[in-house]
């Protein structure tokens, strides 16, 4: 900052500005040019210029002036000066102007007032402290005195102010007056403790801190301040006499027992607190401060900060749980209380603490607290009742669990949650087997606060106290309704699972034999003209033979094991296309609703299959509404969550395509909807269902990879839903085979491998007929030689797929090598994986299904043998 020099202007008597030193400038912060013929008045702060114009006045007529002015600069802020006018008077006599100098006093008047406010701050707290001030010259007459230090005294401050310095010391000192002006003398202080009588003739004793000033007096001067210590040292002398009572009580309790100064500076301690500070005796302890012991900085904050507030509140403190640790290294919980020490006076002037080691107690709290929070954090609903079965404790689990709020439950009798499934000897069984003393352990089913039932898993003890008496019962409960549900499931989907696979073998075998009854039948009828009865006897057996292949396919379909030709489809072109035949089929009496979803996404499935889904769900509603009703057909995207997955095993969460299918019919109760997929089970009348229906569309979803789930109540209807995994492929469902040709006959060379030594002879027989060389074998090894060892050209492999030693499959796979291009068709009843995968047919392979009649098998060869590729 740029030093400013004093200011020099002149100015005409109208107070304009005539000339002026550099110092004006670098003041203002203003050009000359716009100094010049300025008025000095537009310069300073507006409320100095009264002052000014007064100065200007009477220095015209005094001849000079003095005033105090504020110069205003460029950047707004102002410097105070002190400015001397004097006249400017021409030849005559006459005043032409003034002249100006000033010099800068902004920092000077700033010091002068902190001196101000200094002084009047020492004046204050020399008036209201509570120390004993005075002053005295070497000759100990009182020069000045604080009101309390009169106060302590007993004197009026003017009656000291004549009094001598050594006549305020008790008679017995007041010789060492001397020796105290020496000490003061030769190092100009002197501190120690005065013996001093009051004007009641009472002694009190001082402690003193004087000083000498020499400086800035005409003679020298004792500033003496003291403080009166009488209780304490009285205090003092009192606890030195009892010293050694003390220490004897003291080191008698089991407890650690200190005290302490205002300072927290230890007075003194018992054996065991210095044996766990680590010392032998108190005399380690005396004199030093938390900060000096063992204990960690944080634990001496805590405590100075508790003997600090015990004092100032002059208020015990009880039972501070607080830690420390030992001079071991170890680390121990302490119950410290801690009392205010007070003088005779009712001064505070200490602190007294007792502490126990509470380290076990504390330890076997954390662990009931450790043990409170698992039961309050349990999943397991935790019960305390009386032993009259009054609740008195539930943790958060039993308020999920039961529906119960905490405050409601509590009071309340265990019976709030009684089902009524069980009679009055059940509950009494229990209770006489508690009131042993024994464990009860079982399942109930419960009721909820809203009314629903859930399963429980119950495990009731009895507490005792110490003398073994019951006094409360404790109760673990577990929810299982959940895992009741999935082990329904998974018992239901075993059960299916088993019967599937004894109805899928069942049908395997059955097929063999009905391919030759069918075979030998439609043989048979070109034997006989048609008005033959036995023409018609033929003709019976083929068509039972049928009827009978039907139920073949409806056990394949439920034991999963048929063969599956999906596509990808849209359910809703699905529900479209059998829109009109469902109509024909339900009857006038029931309304079909539709209600399909725009954007449904696609899935992959055998449309086919579909459709004898839909079929068979339509005809059982159709016959659970005698009277009629409504039939709703749904789709709909959905994406099932976690939570559904669980309650739903085995489906896997993710984006399905809804198919609901519901009717108003008389519905179901539990037990009969837990029963409706298995074979053979059916409600209908004995000779009205084969009880294969449902069980089929159940097989049809699974081969499918979907789930299906009923939901039906007596009265009031079922609802069918089927959920297909959605597809991200497009496609249609379109794309029908075309018929072969009529003209089934052929003349190529056919090896037909099959094991079954009837159905051999049989296509031996059919296919001859039609024109074809046949080469049998009865199982694959046979045909793999048959084939090597013949010379001509073989067209087509005809063979069943399962076959012991070796199937179809790898016949096909050993005989290709040797002749390239023959081709296959493989037949059987059902197939494993040997050329299907999950229901699914290779692409471009040729099947057969067993049974199948000569006219069929006949139709499939020549289709085969014409095929390109």
């Amino acid at each position: 900052m740029a030093i400013i020099r004093a200011i020099y202007f002149r100015i005409d008597l109208d107070a304009n500005l005539i000339q002026w030193n550099r110092s004006v400038e670098m003041a203002t912060g203003l050009a000359p040019e716009t100094l010049k013929n300025r008025s000095v008045l537009e310069l300073i702060v507006e409320k100095d210029r009264p002052s000014l114009i007064a100065s200007i006045r009477k220095c015209i007529e005094e001849g000079e002036a003095q005033t105090e002015i504020r110069v205003l600069n460029a950047h707004g802020g102002s410097t105070l000066y002190q400015i001397l006018c004097v006249t400017l008077k021409d030849e005559d006599g006459n005043t032409v102007g003034i002249t100006g100098a000033g010099r800068d006093i902004t920092e000077l008047k700033r010091a002068d007032e902190a001196l101000r406010e200094s002084e009047n701050r020492y004046r204050d707290l020399v008036e209201h402290s509570r120390e004993l001030i005075c002053t005295h010259d070497l000759e100990g007459r009182i020069l000045s005195v604080n009101p309390w230090a009169a106060k302590v005294l007993g004197y009026a401050p003017d009656e000291l102010l004549q009094m001598n310095y050594r006549d305020l010391l008790a008679p017995k000192v007041q010789q060492e007056f001397g020796a105290y002006v020496d000490e003061i003398r030769k190092h100009g202080a002197a501190k120690g403790l005065l013996l001093i009588r009051t004007r009641k003739g009472e002694e009190r004793i001082l402690e003193y801190n004087n000083t000498l000033r020499t400086d800035g007096v005409t003679e020298p001067i004792v500033r003496g301040m003291a403080h009166d210590v009488t209780e304490r040292k009285r205090a003092e002398d009192g606890l030195r006499k009892n010293r050694n009572m003390l220490a004897h009580i003291m080191d008698s309790i089991p407890q650690s027992v200190f005290w302490k100064n205002r300072d927290s500076v230890y007075l003194g301690c018992n054996k065991v607190f210095a044996r766990q500070a680590g010392f032998d005796n108190s005399d380690g302890i005396t004199g030093k401060t938390d900060f000096d012991l063992p204990w960690s900085q944080e634990e001496s904050e805590a405590y100075r900060a508790d003997d600090r507030e015990v004092m100032e509140n002059n208020r015990p403190k009880l039972h501070i749980i607080e830690t420390q640790h030992q001079a071991d290294g170890s680390r121990v919980w302490l119950d410290t209380t801690k009392v205010p020490l007070i003088n005779a006076a009712g001064r505070v002037y200490g602190v007294l603490g007792v502490y126990e080691d509470i380290t076990e107690r504390k330890r076997a709290e954390d662990t009931l607290t450790r043990l409170a929070m698992a039961v309050e954090q349990a999943v397991e609903a935790i019960v305390i009742t009386d032993t009259e079965g009054r609740i008195e404790y539930v943790n958060p689990a039993f308020e999920q669990i039961t529906g119960y709020p905490r405050e409601e439950a509590i009071g309340q009798n265990m019976r709030i949650l009684k089902s009524g499934k069980y009679d009055e000897s059940f509950y009494r069984s229990m209770w006489e087997k508690i009131s042993r003393g024994e464990v009860w352990k079982g399942r109930l089913t419960n009721s909820r606060k809203d009314g629903t039932f859930y399963e429980e898993e119950t495990t009731i003890s009895p507490v005792r106290d110490v003398s073994g008496k019951i006094v409360n019962y404790v109760s673990g409960k577990r929810d299982i309704t959940h895992e009741i549900t999935l082990q329904k499931q998974v018992e239901a989907a075993q059960r299916m699972e088993s019967v599937g696979t004894l109805a899928g073998g069942v049908a395997h075998d059955f097929n063999n034999i009905l391919t030759v009854i069918l075979g030998c039948a439609e043989m048979l009828t070109v034997r006989f003209p048609a008005t033959d009865p036995s023409y018609q006897a033929i003709e019976e057996i083929g068509q039972a033979a049928n009827r009978a292949a039907g139920l073949t396919r409806q056990l394949l379909a439920f034991s999963r094991k048929q063969i599956l030709q999906p596509k990808v489809i849209c359910i809703n072109s699905v529900v479209t296309d059998m829109d009109r035949m469902l109509r024909r089929l339900i009857g006038a009496d029931i309304d079909i609703v539709t209600v399909l979803e725009d954007g449904l996404w696609n899935v992959r499935a055998d449309p086919g299959q579909i459709e004898q889904v839909m079929m068979n769900l339509a005809v059982n509603a159709r016959d659970a509404m005698p009277g009629g009703g409504k039939l709703t057909i749904e789709t709909s995207n959905v994406v099932l969550s976690e939570e559904y997955s669980q309650g739903h095993n085995p489906v896997a969460p993710g984006p399905y395509v809804m198919l609901a299918i519901s009717d108003t019919g008389e519905g179901m109760d539990e037990k009969t909807a837990s029963k409706i997929f298995e074979p053979f089970f059916t409600t209908k009348e004995r000779g009205k269902g084969t009880g294969l229906g449902l069980s089929t569309v159940y097989g049809i979803v699974k081969q499918s990879g979907g789930s299906i789930w009923v939901y039906s109540e007596p009265g009031k209807g079922s609802a069918f839903r089927i959920y297909l995994p959605r597809t991200g492929e497009s496609g249609d469902v379109s794309g029908k085979t075309v018929s072969p040709a009529e003209d089934l006959r052929g003349e190529k060379t056919i090896l037909l491998v099959e094991d079954d030594e009837s159905i051999r002879k049989l296509c031996v027989s059919i296919l001859e007929k039609y024109g074809y060389m046949i080469l049998p074998a009865g199982d694959g090894e046979e045909g793999l030689q048959l084939a090597g060892a013949y010379e001509g050209e073989i067209s087509l492999l005809l063979t069943d797929v399962v076959m012991p030693r070796m199937g179809g499959r790898e016949l096909y796979d050993r005989i290709r090598k040797q002749r390239p291009e023959i081709k296959v068709l493989y037949m059987s009843g059902y197939t494993d994986n040997a050329i299907v995968h999950q229901g699914v047919l290779d692409q471009g392979t040729a099947f057969l299904q067993k049974p199948y009649s000569p006219t069929i098998l006949a139709k499939k060869v020549k289709e085969v043998l014409e095929a390109r590729g």
